[in-house]
């Protein structure tokens, strides 16, 4: 388990934001194709296995023969290497071959760069039913649309969220970086890191006795509390950076200041109505859909023209 976790970790494709670029690079993976091996099938398998078993077979039945000579048993061992090293040959030169051919059909993963402005943001709550119980779970989940069919994603991201109100939390911090840099985000937390842990446990040595710490310690040697901050550091601290392609790199490199990318003037005024709702004390879940704002912005704009015209 503990190495089928640290694989999946190095094989998680990362979500990327670029608020320098203004460009969210979001993985997917390709549709691959059918692919059979040529001239391969469970009966081909069958014989292949029992002739490599009747050939080592060959090659060691001398050795049980005592009345041979040895000049026979030596030819017999010769004969048989010969022929398993044939076999062997020609079954791994195939699967070699048949393999990468496979390869090839094979599923890719390839990263989406999509303007950050045009970005799809949705909090969905789903129910799981089985046969005895009902689970329910809300997702904050990231969306690049298709460019011939806007009601379908062409990538998406999704984080287990709890709750509604942690998703909107969670959203409007990823927001928050984007639109005002890192430092407009809160801090993070050490809950649940290896130092947090260690804390805890000296100010549990300061404020227990001698037998509830001892029985402290002996249930985090049980359930193994420390050495699962170790594994979990590790893999935040190395694994987890080492699944960075190369060509996000190349796109995470920093960029002078003045070719930063510029908000488009559409988001900047919804930005600016989000900011003063925040001012008058607005929750995110009372301000209502972005599109009436996006609608009384544009009826303004009209009254403004229209109000031009008639003064001329």
């Amino acid at each position: 388990m503990h190495f089928l976790g640290n694989k999946a970790v190095k094989e998680t494709p990362p979500v990327r934001l670029n608020r320098q670029r203004r460009e969210v690079a979001m993985p997917r993976w390709t549709e691959g194709k059918d692919f059979k091996l040529p001239l391969w099938n469970d009966t081909v398998a069958g014989f292949t296995y029992i002739g490599v078993l009747f050939t080592i077979g060959w090659a060691l039945t001398p050795f049980m023969n005592e009345y041979s000579s040895t000049e026979y048993r030596n030819s017999l061992v010769l004969e048989g290497l010969v022929l398993l090293g044939i076999e062997l040959l020609v079954i791994g030169t195939y699967l070699f071959i048949a393999l990468r051919l496979k390869k090839k059909h094979d599923p890719k993963l390839v990263y989406e760069i999509h303007p950050w402005d045009k970005l799809v943001a949705y909090i969905e709550t789903k129910q799981s039913i089985g046969p005895s119980l009902m689970a329910t779970h809300t997702v904050l989940t990231l969306a690049i649309p298709k460019p011939d069919d806007p009601e379908s994603a062409l990538a998406t991201a999704s984080i287990n969220v709890g709750h509604e109100t942690s998703g909107l939390a969670q959203w409007e911090c990823i927001r928050q970086f984007m639109e005002e840099g890192p430092e407009a985000c809160p801090d993070p937390k050490n809950d649940e890191t290896l130092a947090h842990y260690k804390a805890k446990c000296r100010q549990a040595r300061k404020e227990m006795s001698l037998l509830p710490w001892l029985g402290k310690k002996v249930g985090d040697w049980f359930f193994q509390r420390y050495l699962a901050h170790i594994i979990t550091e590790r893999r935040i601290k190395t694994l987890a950076l080492k699944s960075l392609p190369e060509e996000l790199k190349a796109w995470s490199a920093p960029l002078p200041r003045e070719q930063w990318a510029k908000p488009s003037e559409a988001l900047q005024s919804l930005n600016q109505q989000l900011a003063r709702a925040y001012k008058r004390g607005l929750k995110f879940t009372q301000m209502g859909p972005v599109s009436e704002w996006q609608a009384g912005r544009e009826e303004r704009q009209r009254q403004k023209r229209g109000r031009g015209r008639f003064r001329a």
